[in-house]
């Protein structure tokens, strides 16, 4: 699956800005659509609606609208090619799969217009089909000829445009997130060999952060995502696993354990050894004497 998501892409101002550029030097309404059709953002509102069509939607058009949107978004799906095809009420609509390594990332969905300039016949016969569909009421017939007109090669040029630049952002997107996940892994490799090689000094985040040329903000979020524990948490890690090795040893008295491990207290060591190994520190020490190194409570060593 792709690390870019329908959710990432519809929020990228560069791909909003594009689009509101094409509605307005093509004056054709542009939506993005997730790969489920559950989620639908109109870029611009309604603003980008022919006045045409937002009036046919307020007089009972929208579920027929709907439906025949989810009919060629279907066809699409499938085909995972462009689409030029006429709405259930005559007019010109266009949809566009946005792909990245083979999956649709969003529709692009756009048009709501004519491929000539309409004429009274034209008009006739949206009117026919609109009272066939059980219109008691239409639209007017002024706001059917101020429908945007494109020609059709001119619409076939605006959906290659469609489609080249949402692919390209996708894709540039793509590598920006792959590259920022790479320095975020070099990120947690660089802390994580600091903590190796410093965790029994008296280390804090700002150390850490250093040695990983990052802020501490950055770091404490780079981290966790990446580890699934805190930059502390994993020091205390480190330094329970050394204090276990030690109190197998028995060589050591607990507090002096505590003190080459790296804590600063007798205290905050038993503290922490009963939050990672559910036991003290002396308790686990007597437990693993009893049992000849077998079956230690808690023990990950």
């Amino acid at each position: 699956m792709s690390i870019l998501s329908f959710d990432q892409i519809a929020k990228l101002t560069t791909f909003h800005q594009f689009y509101y550029l094409a509605w307005r030097l093509f004056g054709v309404n542009i939506a993005i659509i997730s790969p489920d059709l559950e989620h639908t953002e109109p870029l611009g509102g309604t603003a980008s609606w022919s006045p045409f069509c937002l009036k046919l939607r307020q007089m009972g058009g929208e579920k027929r609208c709907l439906e025949c949107d989810r009919k060629y978004l279907a066809i699409v799906g499938k085909t995972r090619q462009a689409l030029r095809y006429r709405c259930w009420a005559g007019l010109r609509e266009f949809i566009v799969p946005i792909i990245l390594d083979g999956e649709i990332l969003t529709f692009i969905q756009c048009g709501q217009v004519l491929d000539a300039p309409p004429v009274e016949g034209d008009w006739q016969a949206t009117r026919q089909t609109l009272m066939a569909f059980g219109f008691a009421s239409l639209p007017s017939e002024e706001l059917f000829f101020s429908l945007r007109v494109i020609h059709p090669q001119t619409q076939e040029d605006l959906i290659a445009m469609l489609e080249l630049f949402g692919n390209y952002i996708a894709y540039a997107r793509h590598q920006i997130l792959i590259a920022e996940a790479s320095q975020q892994s070099r990120t947690v490799e660089l802390a994580i060999s600091f903590i190796r090689n410093h965790f029994t000094e008296a280390i804090s985040l700002d150390d850490v952060a250093q040695a990983a040329s990052n802020s501490k903000r950055n770091l404490t979020r780079i981290f966790q995502a990446k580890t699934g524990i805190t930059v502390l948490g994993s020091i205390h890690e480190m330094r329970i696993a050394r204090a276990c090795q030690q109190l197998q040893a028995g060589e050591l008295t607990c507090a002096q354990v505590a003190f080459d491990c790296g804590f600063g207290s007798v205290q905050q060591f038993n503290r922490v050894f009963l939050k990672l190994r559910q036991c003290t520190p002396r308790t686990w020490q007597r437990h693993f004497e009893a049992t000849n190194n077998t079956s230690i409570p808690g023990s990950t060593v």
